[in-house]
Order: structure tokens, then sequence, then C-alpha cells
């Protein structure tokens, strides 16, 4: 009797052709513990032109094809996928919607729940795909219960795998760069994310200004086209708001480990992970009174309501009271419950899950 071939499997690697975000990192988070679950039997492909040479160094991506972008997903990757025979993971990005054998990643449903906030374009496509891959797809992941508990209320009940976020990411910095100059010796709150409406940004900068807070406001994000509004931060100009725009992992510890308090007010999050990032540097976290932050978060952060952002300066310092102090930033016990054997178990769930339905 002729034996089967060993299941392959394919990583859609396009994250790696991208700045390094939230889903992109997620992405490479998951595929590194993949390759440590399937050694062989896993393939990681991404389109040619430029990628980050450390990822694909560390995963020994593939590039092949023409065509780029989201063209390169829809018609080249599955195309690959095809020919190999293999269960796609997708954990960020446009996965080919003709395949099947796909398990895709769901961040969050914003683009539903708040469309005004996104392009015409950009919301149209999401919306129609994720309703398309939802039906038809070997399997789908998304990172948290609230995320679960959205996708079962607009398109139904179906089974859903939960992995999520982790900082492993943090442990890897090898050096840690230092404050800019304008940030030496004074104090300030920091938040980041996308200059992206859903982030909340604007009303905590116009209550920040209106409350004359005695500090500064520190934004670490960078603006995207997608979103629909961005001259509000265009025409700003007061000096107690610095904007840095995007800025990589190894810059980023010097801005938390300074500030006096991590502030994130967002209407809308599948996961929020930059609280998370604040939490490893012992900075107090500062978080809007929404499901999935209460989800994640829990006792060990302070809220205040996304509606109306008031009093900051009074918030924060009950932020402050609920700071955990640990010798070690790893003992904390939210990271503790998301770190990498966490996510590993709940992947490796997936993989077997999946392993004979292709």
């Amino acid at each position: 009797m002729k034996k089967k071939n060993k299941i392959k499997y394919v990583v859609n690697c396009r994250f790696a052709s991208q700045k390094t975000t939230g889903v992109q990192r997620y992405a490479l988070e998951c595929s590194r513990i993949l390759k440590n679950i399937l050694g062989n039997q896993v393939i990681f492909v991404a389109p040619k032109g430029y990628i980050n040479p450390d990822i694909k160094r560390e995963l020994d991506i593939q590039q092949f094809g023409i065509l780029r972008g989201y063209f390169w997903e829809q018609i080249s990757l599955p195309l690959f996928n095809i020919f190999n025979n293999s269960i796609l993971f997708c954990f960020c990005g446009t996965p080919p919607v003709f395949l099947k054998n796909v398990i895709y990643t769901i961040h969050d449903l914003s683009f539903v729940r708040y469309p005004d906030f996104f392009n015409f374009y950009y919301q149209f496509f999401y919306k129609h795909l994720v309703k398309i891959a939802y039906k038809r797809f070997l399997g789908i992941i998304t990172v948290s219960t609230f995320t679960k508990n959205e996708l079962f209320d607009i398109y139904g009940i179906r089974k859903i795998f939960i992995v999520g976020n982790t900082v492993n990411h943090l442990h890897n910095i090898k050096k840690n760069t230092k404050l800019p100059s304008n940030l030496k010796n004074t104090d300030y709150y920091l938040t980041l994310g996308s200059i992206d409406p859903r982030k909340n940004i604007q009303q905590l900068i116009k209550v920040f200004l209106q409350e004359n807070v005695n500090a500064k406001l520190v934004i670490i994000g960078a603006k995207n086209s997608v979103f629909a509004e961005q001259k509000y931060f265009d025409k700003l100009n007061s000096n107690k708001i610095i904007f840095t725009g995007y800025l990589p992992d190894h810059k980023l510890a010097s801005y938390y480990k300074a500030a006096k308090c991590f502030i994130f007010p967002s209407i809308y999050e599948g996961f929020g992970i930059p609280p998370l990032e604040a939490i490893y540097y012992q900075t107090p976290v500062l978080l809007s009174n929404i499901p999935v932050h209460k989800e994640i978060y829990g006792s060990y952060a302070h809220y205040f309501s996304k509606n109306e952002i008031k009093n900051i300066q009074h918030n924060v310092k009950l932020a402050q009271s609920k700071l955990i102090s640990c010798k070690r930033n790893i003992a904390h016990p939210l990271l503790k419950k998301y770190n990498f054997e966490n996510q590993r178990q709940q992947l490796k769930k997936v993989v077997f899950d999946n392993k004979n339905k292709g």
C-alpha cells in the first residue's frame, strides 16, 4: 500500500515586506511557532522584491512570482499552494478567496462596526472578503473571546480558534536606544497606535489640551491612507503634543520606560497589545472601558469612558496605583498568561485539529 505524503503547510509571509506593526508582529511570532512545531513540513513564502532580511533568514522564506501585493495573494499564492497540495496559513493580510484549505486569522471587525473610519474601497473589500472566508475556509483564528463573539454575532456560529498575542518580540531586543533630547527629564504620558479614528487619539488630545495637563503627550504611530480623516493631526500645533511617527521595537523601550503612564483610549480593538508592552516595561496603564480591554487586562489597569475622556491627571494617579512592581518584568501575571508557551499550545491545537481535513 502506497504511503500518503506528509501534509505540508504554507505560510503567507507577505508581512515580511511591510513595516512591523501589530498584525505583522503577530504573524511573525506565529510563524516562528509553526516552524518550531512542524519543522520541514512548513514552507514560508513571499512575493519577490524587498523583504526584511532578518525575517527571510530566520524563516528561510522562499520568494516567487512576478506579481506583488493583493494580486500576488489572490493569484500567485494560491497557485503555489495548489501545486504543493498544502494547507495555507494567513496570519494577516488578504487570503486567496478561491482556496478552501486556508486557516485565516481575523484580528477584529472594525471595518464592519465602524465603516466610516475607513475609506470606501478598504471597508467594502474587507467586508466581503471576511464574509466569504468565514463560510469557505478550513479554519478561522482570532485573538480574543471578544472578537470570537463578534464573529458569531455577525457571521454565525462555526468553530473558531483563539490564538492570543504575546510580548515575545520584546525578549529578543538586543539594544535599546536613548530618549531624544526633547524628552529627557520631562514628564510625559505615552500612547501608541496608527493614527486611526478608532484609536480615539483626537479626543485624547483635545481633552489633554483643554485640561492643560502638566505633562507632554507623546504619540507613536504612522498615518495611513485607508483611514478617512487625517486633517486634524496635520493642522495641530502644540509643543505639548509630540508625534514621533512609526518607531521600530528597539526604539520603543526607552519611551515606555520613562513614561509616567501609558494611555490607550481606543473605541474598538480586537486585542490591544500596546498596553501589554507597557506592562512588560512596568509602566502604569490607563485604558478605555471597552469589553476587550476588560477581558485582557482585568484589574491590572484603570479605566475611563471611551465616550468622555476627562480628569486625565486624576485617572493617571489611579492607574499608577494599580501598577504591580515585579523584580523581573516577565513575572507579571498577564505576561505569564500571554506568553510564548501559551501561544504555542493554542497554535498547536489549530494544527492538529486541522491536519486531516485538508
